[in-house]
């Protein structure tokens, strides 16, 4: 009967140190993996900061890139704008150069006008000063508007006034009044002009539009 209460205490012992071995080693196991869960959460922390410190970094330089861009481009316009008005103020010269030499013309003309009474020399003397001034304007791209005889045109003519005419069809500029000019297309000046109203017919006040 002792024998067997031996025995009994025995496998009681057993079993608490089985247990106790089984719950050391599952502490061992929690504390393992504890350890190993706050391993992973600091290297994902590390790795958040490094992925920001790089963000902010691309960042700054694009911001950089940008105001050296902004920059740039603004010097260029100022560049440009300078530029320009040498462009300007070059071809404005040249302009003015040459209506110097029109001006010394005239006022040849004008001292050989008050030494002599020859009309036929004065005459042929301010046609030269005009074909001269037409060249002039023809380099820079001036050109005459034509007018008398082509079909009135707002574009090109200002009409002062209507007049019946046995040569000319109505609607069609018979007198020019004054000279209209164009340069490369665009109106400078338009012709002021008389348009016919037809044979026998005049309507001075019906200004063509």
């Amino acid at each position: 009967m002792r024998r067997k209460t031996m025995d009994k205490e025995k496998d009681i012992e057993k079993s608490d140190l089985e247990t106790s071995e089984a719950e050391t080693s599952a502490e061992q196991k929690s504390s393992r993996t504890d350890d190993t869960t706050g391993a992973d959460t600091a290297a994902e922390t590390i790795s958040a900061e490094s992925a920001e410190r790089e963000h902010q970094e691309k960042l700054r330089q694009m911001e950089d890139r940008y105001l050296r861009l902004a920059a740039e481009f603004d010097n260029y316009k100022k560049r440009m704008a300078r530029q320009y008005e040498e462009m300007v103020r070059a071809a404005n010269e040249e302009v003015l150069l040459q209506l110097l030499e029109l001006a010394d013309n005239f006022r040849r003309g004008l001292n050989a006008a008050e030494k002599t009474t020859e009309v036929e020399s004065l005459r042929k003397g301010t046609e030269l000063i005009y074909q001269q001034m037409s060249e002039l304007l023809k380099r820079f791209g001036v050109e005459t508007i034509a007018a008398v005889g082509e079909k009135f045109d707002p574009n090109w003519h200002e009409a002062v006034m209507q007049m019946p005419s046995e040569e000319y069809d109505e609607g069609t500029v018979i007198q020019e009044i004054t000279i209209g000019y164009k340069r490369h297309g665009k109106v400078l000046r338009h012709s002021k002009v008389i348009v016919s109203s037809g044979k026998g017919v005049s309507s001075d006040s019906d200004v063509p539009e």
